[in-house]
This record gives C-alpha cells, sequence and structure tokens, in this order.
C-alpha cells in the first residue's frame, strides 16, 4: 500500500474512533450566553450576542474564559478572531495589562500550549515562552480584523487585531488528538489606572489537508507517537504566574 494512503487510512480510523465533544459555541450566538463556556475569574460578557468581551474595567486582574473537555481530530486547526485594546499607550511599572491564549491537557502532566500573549509593550507574541511545545513555527496571524459591533467604551491608546491560526496538523501535536483540552483566554488588567479589554469570536477547529507525505522511517515515529505518546517537559502555567496582586485580585 503506497505510503501516503497508508496515512490516510490510519488518521482516518483515528478520526473514527474519536466521540470528540468539539468546540461549542465559537461564534457565542447561542440562545444562553456563553454557552459552553465557563467563567472560572473576572468578568466575560457579550454584549450583542454575537462575540465575547473579556475583561470588566481597570483593576479587575485576572479575567478568564474557558471551555474544558473539547478535543481535537488529526489534521485540524485551531483558529480564532480577536482585537486586544487597551487605554495605555506606555508602558508602566510592574506587569503590564495583557492578553493571553493557551490550551492544556490536563491529563498530561506538563502539557501547555502558550498560544500567543500580547501586551503594549511589544505587540503580539507567539514565541510561547512557557509552552511545553514550541508552537510559533505552527503559528500564522492575519492582521488587522474587525469584530462587528464590538467598539471600546473607552478611548485606546494601544489596539491591536488579527485572525490566529494553530497548525495542530505536525507529528509533534499527536498526543493531543482525543484526549479532553481546555482551552482559556485571559485578560489581566492590573489596578494601574488604564481599562483593558478583549474581544473574540468565530472561535473553531477546523480541518485542514495532510502536510506532507512521510517517508517510511517517519511512519514508524509516527506509529510510536500514537501507541506511547511524547514525553512532555514540565512548563510553568502562564496563569498562575499572571496574577496580579492588588485590590480584588484572586486568593
Amino acid at each position: 500500500m503506497p505510503y501516503g494512503l497508508l496515512l490516510s487510512v490510519l488518521l482516518g480510523q483515528a478520526t473514527l474512533s474519536l466521540a470528540v465533544p468539539l468546540l461549542t459555541n465559537g461564534d457565542f450566538s447561542a440562545p444562553v450566553a456563553l454557552q459552553g463556556w465557563r467563567v472560572p475569574l473576572g468578568t466575560v460578557t457579550t454584549p450583542t450576542g454575537t462575540f465575547a468581551l473579556i475583561g470588566g474595567g481597570d483593576g479587575s486582574n485576572t479575567n478568564s474564559l474557558v471551555q474544558e473537555a473539547i478535543s481535537i481530530q488529526p489534521l485540524q486547526t485551531f483558529v480564532f478572531d480577536f482585537v486586544f485594546a487597551t487605554e495605555a499607550s506606555i508602558s508602566v511599572q510592574g506587569f503590564p495589562d495583557s492578553f493571553a491564549v493557551s490550551m492544556t491537557a490536563p491529563g498530561i502532566p506538563g502539557a501547555f500550549l502558550d498560544v500567543m500573549q500580547i501586551d503594549v509593550t511589544g505587540g503580539v507574541d507567539t514565541s510561547g515562552p512557557f509552552s511545553s511545545i514550541n508552537t510559533a513555527p505552527f503559528v500564522t496571524l492575519t492582521s488587522p480584523v474587525t469584530i462587528p459591533d464590538f467598539i471600546p467604551s473607552f478611548t485606546p491608546g494601544f489596539t491591536v487585531s488579527g485572525r490566529l491560526t494553530l497548525d495542530l496538523r505536525d507529528a509533534r501535536f499527536l498526543p493531543l488528538v482525543g484526549v479532553p483540552l481546555t482551552v482559556a483566554f485571559d485578560v489581566i488588567d492590573a489596578p494601574d489606572g488604564f481599562m483593558t479589554v478583549a474581544a473574540i469570536d468565530r472561535i473553531g477547529l477546523e480541518q485542514a489537508a495532510p502536510t506532507v507525505v512521510p517517508e517510511p522511517a517517519s511512519l514508524v515515529l509516527l506509529g510510536s507517537c500514537l501507541a506511547g505518546g511524547i514525553l512532555w517537559r514540565t512548563a510553568q502555567r502562564r496563569r498562575s504566574g499572571r496574577m496580579v496582586s492588588g485590590p480584588g485580585a484572586p486568593h
């Protein structure tokens, strides 16, 4: 059997074997606000029922929107639109207001994907400094984008927007296939005199074509990955390191 066909059969069987609860309500249009999502910290709203607004005012500290127990299938990409807006126009003393996106696999110790982070000091960072897999080679950012109906309640000093795509087709991500995952969108808003929010929309998992057809040796490696998984190096949870002290900070 040709190697390309064999790979398709393997991945096809893996896809059929997964009882996958795909990411739900990624456009925030469900009749029940934030259906399928959870707000463990801070303030998240759906002002018009067409996007999620993360952040509730200066000093609201950590504001988190998460969806749990999602599963990726082989040959998928993770995508979302975002607009990050802050009153700040220069870096302030201490940890700057920021927006970060991550994926974790609670059942795999140390599995943490640091997808993206933004603050006024350096724009968009996809280098994944805390990530157990370097996600930077697999991230594409198309900028700018517009999220309809999103108008900040303040005059932004710094704004950045885009549509981010995380390509999960690489063999490094195979241990995550079929594993319950948690995706988190976090806004850190310190009591620094500047309001900061993030609007997100069109979040989803999209099917994509295979990237390359592996050689026989690569197929052996692929089989090993599917059978035994990859050893993940321990990664520091960014969210715990980014908690901001001050009035209203979570304990």
